[in-house]
């Protein structure tokens, strides 16, 4: 089975309880210093199985920054 995930950056925090929102979280993993797409850099990066909302991802400060796809049993 494949699972399309929807990919954000903290911009301003490390991803974590409160920094983040919970709905449909999938993975976070800390990823400081990588830089986005529109050159801010991110302290992590968490994985959705749905898109965030705008409020969401300006409320949280975030970035979409992609989908990725992963396949499990």
């Amino acid at each position: 089975m494949v699972t399309k995930l929807y990919r954000y950056a903290t911009l301003m925090r490390p991803a974590g309880l409160g920094s983040v929102p919970k709905k449909g979280l999938w993975a976070c993993e800390d990823m400081l210093g990588i830089k986005t797409p529109s050159g801010h850099h991110a302290y992590s990066i968490a994985d959705y199985d749905r898109e965030l909302s705008e409020k969401e991802v300006t409320d949280y400060e975030l970035e979409f920054i992609g989908c990725v796809e992963v396949e499990h049993v």
